[in-house]
């Protein structure tokens, strides 16, 4: 019985520390921090993914699938989560699916990654619901259904996932379903979207700005959009900044600066960049 608890006391401890060290792993790579002693932790992590600890493959094939502080290996990603979807480890089953729904993966399977997208839902992964209705609104790994594709986008919209404010926003843009474009309301969702964090968002208000697209036409809010984006990594948005920048005097630079601490403020953090 002793030695009973004893096993029971040193698996607890052990899920414990993979826990920690998946906390510590998650905190530098939304920082953006040094890596640090990260060989370390992948080594640690790498020992009890070998004795079957479920918890320990998983993160182990999601740093590999990722590509943060550590070279990005399909193969092993997909190794490493796949003995944790073995035991129906619900994150794994999730990263799984993205692995699968990766353009830029050898294992590339739009429809692999509707099945397992489907089944990480089912075990209550709310993000699933948004790379579903993008499924259904593409045709990818699905026919395409652009009414579940919004009803699924709906439900990831009532989990703030700021990518479903987006799409719907697409759709809007584009005339889905209606076949008629609104522009006004595609509007709308992008900026939703923008302050929620995503990057994505902001190029498109900068380009509704720019354009006046659904909103009046406004060269200096259109700039401050660009600059965010830019600040976000957008490759486009740096070019087009820098073009817009010679149509502006100081007074407009100034205005804008203004504009940017203000939207960078209200803006939510998102992990979704």
């Amino acid at each position: 019985m002793k030695t009973s608890n004893q096993a029971v006391l040193i698996r607890v401890f052990a899920l414990l520390f993979a826990f920690i060290i998946f906390v510590s792993f998650t905190a530098i790579s939304v920082a953006g921090e040094k890596c640090g002693n990260f060989e370390s932790i992948l080594k640690t992590m790498l020992t009890e993914a070998k004795q079957g600890m479920t918890t320990s493959q998983f993160i182990v094939g999601k740093m590999y699938l990722q590509g943060k502080c550590i070279k990005k290996d399909y193969h092993k990603a997909r190794r490493w989560l796949g003995k944790a979807v073995e035991k129906d480890h619900t994150d794994a089953i999730f990263y799984l699916a993205l692995l699968f729904n990766d353009a830029n993966s050898p294992y590339k399977d739009y429809t692999k990654a509707v099945h397992w997208f489907n089944r990480a839902s089912e075990l209550g992964e709310s993000h699933a619901q948004y790379y579903l209705g993008e499924a259904y609104l593409y045709g990818r790994g699905v026919k395409k259904d652009k009414r579940k594709a919004q009803q699924l986008l709906a439900q990831a919209m009532s989990l703030k996932d700021p990518r479903a404010h987006y799409q719907i926003g697409y759709m809007y843009q584009k005339g889905v379903r209606t076949g008629r474009r609104n522009y006004s309301k595609a509007f709308g969702w992008y900026a939703k979207s923008a302050l929620m964090g995503y990057n994505n968002a902001h190029f498109k208000l900068a380009e509704f700005y720019a354009y006046g697209l659904g909103v009046r036409r406004d060269k200096v809010k259109a700039y401050a959009w660009y600059t965010i984006a830019d600040l976000h990594g957008h490759t486009t948005g740096n070019a087009k900044k820098e073009k817009l920048v010679k149509r502006l005097s100081s007074q407009n630079l100034a205005e804008a600066q203004g504009l940017i601490q203000r939207y960078m403020k209200s803006m939510e953090y998102s992990e979704y960049q």
